[in-house]
């Protein structure tokens, strides 16, 4: 999520054994500034950590991640995630959560919103954007209704995703 709180997918990272499947995650943090000219030797940045090591610590940073600055000035950054077992965009989404939509589940969309502006231009305005980004293939369990007939077959394919609140 906005904390930290990265987008975690793959299997457990056995030792001496690689994989092309990683644990990605984005954060707020403070960066140096690379313009040269700017007034304010850092502002607030977005971050991007990639690690091989695929465990349920997803708030903790892997020392042996890397780290990368994405964008630099940014004054607002949101997710929220609609899937399973929720009609209305929710601020966080744990797949370890014992909520039974999100327990074991990845979102069917993702709602980003940005904001940026460079305070140490006077004349720069706030630039905002949103993407709704859809997990076309989440890969999420079909779980079948216990209440539905036995004729009745389980879908998988997610929703129609609303607008964002």
């Amino acid at each position: 999520g906005l904390d930290g709180g990265p987008v975690c997918a793959g299997t457990w990272q056995l030792p001496g054994v690689s994989s092309d499947q990683a644990k990605i995650g984005y954060f707020l943090k403070s960066c140096k500034s690379l313009d040269t000219r700017a007034k304010s030797a850092s502002s607030n940045c977005l971050w991007r950590r990639v690690s091989a090591t695929l465990d349920d610590k997803v708030e903790l940073a892997d020392p042996n991640a890397t780290e990368s600055v994405i964008l630099e000035n940014v004054v607002d950054f949101k997710l929220k995630y609609l899937g399973p077992g929720h009609e209305e965009w929710q601020e966080s989404w744990k797949t370890n959560d014992s909520d039974v939509g999100m327990k074991d589940n990845f979102p069917y969309a993702v709602d980003i919103y940005i904001k940026v502006q460079n305070k140490n231009n006077p004349k720069a305005k706030p630039v905002e954007m949103r993407l709704i980004a859809g997990l076309h293939f989440p890969n999420n369990e079909i779980k079948k209704d216990p209440n539905a007939s036995p004729s009745a077959s389980p879908t998988a394919s997610p929703p129609t995703v609303p607008k964002p609140t």
